[in-house]
Formats: structure tokens, sequence, C-alpha cells
């Protein structure tokens, strides 16, 4: 029987925490004053963050089980608590399938920013023909959408299905795919996971590899995997939050998607190969001059089922879902109302009251988990969702991309909070110009890249071009006077875009497709240490030429791209 654990409570994540981490929980919530008690540490502090040792904690069949068997039990609580799925407005079921689990379960009562950590086996799934699909509808209003909205969900509502029945976790949806999380809590496990991921890759390429649309558009995934730790950053304000993955894994499953030389591939990392102790079990091929193995197939040990009991009986079961288990564990319910039943200052209670204020303590802590899991959704989502309205079309938005680097030295706690601080002057940028923070996602270099949006539904302004532009060299400016990051890189799209939810019932997110969305990762990695456009958001922009250049134009992983200027409004001071 498969060992694999599907949800994890909040408190054994916090078990995992690094030294680091605990000591800073309670720390200074000012970034600043944060990044002026790291300068005056000693370097060994950042030694002892650097070799922190993983603490793995022992698992075995039975125990998983037993895991599985709980919470089955547990879904007509957890059903109770979620409320009505067919009840208006954000409520539970709606927030949880906007989210991975990893944040759902988090404790999101730790001053910000937070870390939480995890050894895990990562998927990264390409898929290739999204911006030539969304090009063929782009031209139909009302019924173009609408076929649209069903081809996209169609075929990545198949992709997400594979990868839950897989008992996969997955972290984002991006414009490039989708990436996936099986968290491993004891190395004996690595082994089995990988193996397991294998699989799901491989039923999704034999299923889903290739597909062509009834308007001629051939879709196309590129799998790649890894194994490594995996850092979900949690960053925010009282008022917004978000998410971002970081890590070794991160930056290993990435380049993994990156060595696929068509669709149809799945690609191995070194660090989930090494786990592939017996290469009779699979058909590979070895990449060239490179430690990355294409693996073609899998053959399953007959000692081992790659599904677990749980999954096959809700593959079985629509109605009964992994997704139904997404409230608040009991574990922390029971930390909340034990928190209130001690700060009455009576040292004896009657049972009654002892089991009233039990009852208040659960549900207050409830409704608190939900209302900041709402603050990890765009408001211009959760405004359409409160009035009932359709969450897809075709509109024309403008598109801000920011990435920087961080020097290596820095300590994992001294990196959260430059991610903090760069993450408060975008959004208060972006805020005041009505751009909406949209996502914040890995680069291929482990860089992480904030996506903010201009034009959504309800934030729309007269010239989004322009204020798009301002607002990127006011950040491009106020980032690179913080000391430890280097090479701030700022890009601005725009463009016809899909804009809408992409996945399954279970979960999906809101996002944006397009060739904007495309080509502004690719303008940052490519012109560093600019603000640079593509050729639409200048000539809606209406400002003055002289405050553009015009760059060479370079090659951009096969995207046809036309003129690129930088944006400098200060080069000509005579204006």
């Amino acid at each position: 029987m498969n060992c694999f654990k599907r949800r994890r409570s909040p408190v054994g994540m916090d078990a995992q925490l690094t030294t680091e981490d605990k000591d800073t929980a309670e720390g200074p919530r000012d970034t600043e004053k944060g990044l002026n008690i790291i300068d005056r540490k000693k370097i060994q502090s950042n030694r002892t963050s650097e070799h922190r040792e993983t603490v793995y904690r022992t698992a075995s069949v039975e125990s998983c089980k037993t895991e599985n068997e709980k919470m089955y039990r547990k879904t007509g609580t957890v059903d109770r608590l979620r409320g009505n799925r067919d009840a208006s407005g954000v409520d539970e079921p709606n927030l949880v399938s906007h989210l991975p689990d990893v944040v759902v379960q988090s404790d999101h009562q730790r001053p910000l920013p937070y870390q939480i950590t995890n050894q895990a086996v990562l998927l990264f799934l390409n898929i290739s023909g999204l911006n030539a699909l969304c090009e063929t509808y782009s031209h139909a209003v009302k019924t173009g959408i609408e076929q649209l909205t069903e081809t996209i969900n169609s075929y990545t509502s198949a992709l997400v299905s594979e990868i839950l029945s897989y008992d996969g976790d997955i972290l984002k949806f991006t414009e490039y795919g989708i990436l996936s999380m099986w968290s491993v809590h004891s190395f004996p496990l690595v082994t089995q996971t990988v193996e397991n991921v294998i699989q799901c890759a491989r039923d999704i390429q034999s299923k889903h590899g290739t597909q062509t649309t009834s308007d001629g558009v051939t879709l196309k995934v590129k799998i790649g995997i890894a194994a490594g730790e995996v850092q979900i950053l949690i960053i925010g304000n009282d008022d917004e939050r978000s998410y971002v993955e970081v890590g070794r894994g991160i930056e290993g499953v990435i380049e993994a998607m990156n060595m696929c030389e068509s669709g149809g591939d799945v690609v191995l990392a070194p660090s989930a190969w090494i786990h592939c102790h017996s290469s009779r079990n699979t058909d590979h091929v070895e990449m060239h001059d490179t430690r990355f193995v294409k693996v073609t197939r899998l053959y399953a040990r007959p000692s081992l089922g790659y599904r677990t009991t749980a999954v096959t009986r809700c593959t079985e079961n629509p109605d009964l879902s992994f997704r139904d288990l997404a409230a608040p564990s009991t574990t922390i319910l029971d930390h909340a109302a034990g928190k209130i039943v001690a700060s009455s200052g009576k040292k004896s209670l009657q049972e009654g009251d002892g089991k009233q204020m039990n009852k208040c303590g659960l549900q207050n802590t409830t409704a608190t988990h939900f209302s900041r899991l709402k603050l990890f959704i765009a408001k211009p989502v959760l405004q359409r969702i409160d009035d009932d309205e359709c969450l897809s079309e075709m509109r024309r938005v403008t598109m801000l991309f920011v990435r920087f680097g961080v020097d290596r030295n820095v300590t994992k706690y001294c990196y959260r909070l430059l991610t903090q601080r760069c993450y408060e002057v975008i959004c208060t940028k972006a805020k005041r110009m009505r751009g909406c923070m949209n996502k914040i996602f890995a680069s291929d270099e482990g860089c992480p890249v904030f996506m903010v949006t201009f034009g959504l539904p309800g934030y729309e302004h007269e010239n989004d071009s322009a204020d798009a532009l301002d607002c990127a060299y006011e950040i491009y400016t106020e980032l690179n006077e913080i000391v430890r990051l280097k090479q701030t890189s700022v890009a601005v799209t725009t463009g016809p875009t899909y804009c809408g939810i992409v996945g399954h019932s279970r979960r999906h997110e809101y996002t944006v497709i397009g060739r904007p969305a495309s080509m502004g990762p690719r303008l940052v990695k490519h012109y560093r240490g600019k603000v640079t456009c593509d050729d639409a958001t200048f000539c809606n922009s209406n400002l003055n030429e002289t405050y553009f250049i015009a760059q060479e134009p370079k090659e951009m992983n096969g995207l046809q791209v036309e003129i690129v200027r930088e944006y400098r409004p200060r080069i000509n001071s005579n204006d």
C-alpha cells in the first residue's frame, strides 16, 4: 500500500520550522528595523541558518492508513464548517479552491513575513499553445469567450484531475502552466514519492500530452520533475497578502522543464533521478552533456500501488474530495479554544461554561482563519464573486512585471524581509495607480517575479499604459535604493488577454493568459537593470517619444517580439 499523505496539519508544518523561524516569529514587524538588526548580526548566525539540519518525521504504511481514515471521519464536521456550497458570495468552498493546501492549512495568525518549509517532490507542467488559442478566439466577443473558456478549462481540468488523483498539491497556475508539490515527511519515502510523481507525469502525457482543439490549435505538455527543499514565503499586510515559492526544489523543477526538448517529454532533474535507485524500473534517456534524464516509461513494482486508497475513493465518488478537508485542522481549533479558556483567568469552570467557551472559540477561530484567506485573493476577483458576475472574459489589460536578484550570502530571514519590503513598495505604488497584484512566481533562476495587472474589472483607468509606465519607473527607482538588491528589472506589456478562472472545480485560480502575460517575464530576463516596454504599451501611452530608447532585438525563447524600448522619463530634463 502506498504511504503518501495528502494533508498535513498546520501544527505539523510548524514543527518543521527552522530555529531561525522560531526565533523570528515574534520578531520585529517593521521591515526596515529588521534589516538594520541583520546588519549587526555576526556571521555565526548566517552559518547557522545556512547549515540547518532538516528533521524528518518517520512514517509507516499503517500510520498513513490511520491518517486517511481520520480524514474521512472528519469530513462531516468540515462540511458543516465550510457551509453551503450553493450559497452566493465568497464562502469557504469558493475560497479554498483558489488556494493551495499548504497555504490553506497554515496558521495565519503568525506575524508577517513568515515561511513554511517542506521537503518535497515537485512537478512543473508547461502547456504550449494557450497564446495561440487566445488569439484565435479574441475576435468573437461573446461566443468566442464562451468557447475559449470551455476549451481551456476542459483541458486544464483534466490535467488538474490527474494531479489531484495522485495526491498532489497544486501550488500555482501561471501563464506557463501548473506547479505542483508532493510533501515528503520522512527520507525513506522520497524514492516512493518520486516514482509516484513520475507515474502521474506519464499518465498525463499518455492521456492529455497532445490535444488538438476544434479550431485546429494544438496544445502540448512538457513536464519537469525535481526534489528538494521548498520554502513558501507568506508576505503582505492587513489589507492583502500573497505567497511565493522559492528554494532549490523550485529552481530544479523549472530547470528540468526547460530541458524538455518537445511536447510529451518528462524530464527529471538530478535531485529527483538520484532517488531512482534501480534504472531497471524505467525506460530513460540521459540528456546530452547533463545529468538530466528523460523518462519514457515507468514499470510499476508489483508490491507498490501508486494511488492511496483514499484518493481512489475520491476518484470513484466525485462529491467526496480532499478539498472538503481544507478547513482549519482540529489541532488549530483546539489550540485556539484552549487559549480562550486559559485567558479567562478562572482556575475552575463548570463543564457547561467550558463547552460554551470552546464552541465560541472554535467559531471565532474558523471565521478569523477564512477572513485571512480572503486576503490572498485579488479584490476584483472577490468583488465579482460577491456580485455573482462572470469571471471569464477577454480584456485589454496592461501588465507590469518586476524581477530582482538578491545577494547569495544573505540569510533566509533576511531574504524574507527583503521580499516583504519589495512587496510593500510594489503594492503601494500599484495601488495608487489602480493596479492589482495578481501573482508572484519564481523565475528560471529562482528570482521572484511580481506581476501587477492594470485594467481589471472595476479598476480601469483612462490610460492604463501611461499609468503603468509611471508606476514601473517609481518602483524601479525605489527598489534600487534597497541594499542587497541587485539588477532590478521592470517590464510593461499591453494587449488582449484571457482573464478568468483556470483549472478544476476543486482547485483553480484567476489567471491572465495571452501574449502580454508571456512577454513580460521574458523582457525582465533579457533586458536587466532597466524599465522596458513593448510596442503596444509605447503606442497606447501617448507619452513623449524622447522618454523611450529603442533596444537591440534579442531572441527570447522563440517568441517573436517587435520593438522593445527602455522607458527613461527623466532623460530629457528640458521637457
